[in-house]
């Protein structure tokens, strides 16, 4: 007993003896500091592990920031939205423009928004309605990624495509083709890809058809594009197994009657959704059909127009979306 009883104050005095030393607090102090930096790695922007954890299209878990703006620009007859994170990342989902003033309109707009710098430039598919400005965006901000489909220049056949090919040639961009089941970080939120059939066989029969689908979601809400898909893309999105389930549903090909049929309009289940119409790049107006807009109102979904409504801008957030449009 008497030696257990020595034992034990040889260890305390050992142990005062440590602790009076400052390099002893300061060791503890270091290992705090890097168990620190571990645990707040976590909250950072996700990491390619993290991304295929999601890949499965379930909503991305958000981490205490409100989530995503929407913004659907008022190009009439063609394609541009830009996607705003709320910790300042960006992205574009196409560039269409009518003309020049349609491209200046753009570049002042995602100037007004605060963008300097893209994320990602994703192009649905190379048709000039979704793409002529892109050697105007590419030149006024930086653009980290550019995401589209694999074409030869001779299957999409235009003048447009090929300047906007040589315009991303001479930046020196890098370019990704992005396959379906694949995940890319925005920020806090995430998005999927759906579809990329670039395929010369589909291209030579419709290259709307060759349009990536995309599901983006910022743990909150779900907001679905694919361009503009037909019928053919439509099956393709039905059968792939993926959840199509949307909170916001940009209308594919501006409303054309061949799309958004019965079937994947009722796979998405929108409560919202948008569609990009007006003025063609021939001056000639295109309207949405009305059987597309017929089933949009049997299905009780709240529709905006570019053509009536302006610009669209839809913040998604923990407790609702809230639309706001702007008529120029």
């Amino acid at each position: 007993m008497e030696l257990l009883r020595l034992t034990g104050i040889l260890l305390l005095a050992a142990a005062l003896s440590l602790a009076a030393k400052p390099e002893f607090w300061e060791s503890v102090r270091g290992g705090m500091r890097q168990t620190g930096r571990e645990q707040q790695s976590v909250g950072k922007d996700a990491e390619p592990d993290d991304r295929e954890q999601q890949s499965d299209g379930k909503d991305a878990e958000p981490d205490g920031r409100e989530g995503l703006t929407v913004h659907f620009l008022d190009v009439e007859k063609c394609n541009c939205v830009l996607v705003s994170s709320a910790n300042g990342h960006h992205m574009l989902i196409d560039a269409g423009s009518n003309d020049d003033a349609h491209t200046e309109k753009i570049v002042t707009y995602l100037k007004a928004q605060g963008v300097q710098t893209l994320d990602y430039l994703l192009i649905t598919h190379p048709h000039k309605d979704h793409i002529r400005a892109v050697p105007q965006i590419i030149n006024y901000f930086t653009v980290e990624e550019v995401l589209m489909g694999n074409f030869e220049t001779e299957t999409v056949g235009t003048k447009t495509y090929e300047r906007v090919m040589d315009a991303l040639a001479a930046k020196d961009l890098l370019i990704t083709r992005p396959l379906p089941g694949e995940t890319y970080g925005l920020g806090s939120a995430s998005f999927m890809i759906l579809a990329n059939d670039d395929s010369v066989e589909t291209a030579s029969e419709e290259l709307n058809d060759c349009s990536i689908g995309l599901l983006l979601t910022d743990g909150f809400h779900r907001f679905l594009f694919y361009g503009d898909g037909e019928e053919k893309m439509e099956n393709a999105l039905l059968e792939s197994g993926y959840e199509l389930n949307s909170d916001v549903m940009m209308i594919a090909h501006h409303g054309s009657k061949s799309s958004t049929g019965k079937e994947i309009l009722q796979a998405v289940s929108p409560r919202i959704a948008v569609i990009s119409c007006g003025i063609d790049g021939d001056g000639e107006k295109q309207e949405p059909s009305e059987k597309v807009l017929n089933r949009l109102k049997e299905a009780g979904v709240e529709t905006y127009r570019m053509d009536q409504n302006g610009t669209v801008v839809i913040a998604s957030r923990k407790d609702g979306l809230a639309v706001s449009t702007e008529k120029q």
